[in-house]
């Protein structure tokens, strides 16, 4: 079961950066759509934190493309 967790900054240039605050020791996954009530969301990666903040840059941008960052659980 994942958390949604809010994205604190995002760029429209190529590539698209995306940015959200993280806890050091837990795993993200990042997701896109190009219909944000109905899907279907395809994840772009996923991460394990070791910080308090995050940056993803997705080189396959679109400008109708909506993302999520769903907070997965805790890593080893």
């Amino acid at each position: 079961n994942a958390t949604e967790i809010i994205i604190s900054s995002i760029t429209s240039s190529n590539p698209t950066a995306i940015t959200w605050p993280t806890a050091p020791g837990l795993q993200y996954r990042v997701e896109y759509s190009t219909n944000m009530i109905f899907g279907p969301w395809f994840e772009v990666a996923s991460l394990n934190a070791f910080s308090t903040n995050a940056t993803l840059l997705d080189f396959a941008s679109d400008p109708a493309k909506y993302y999520r960052v769903l907070l997965l659980n805790t890593f080893p």
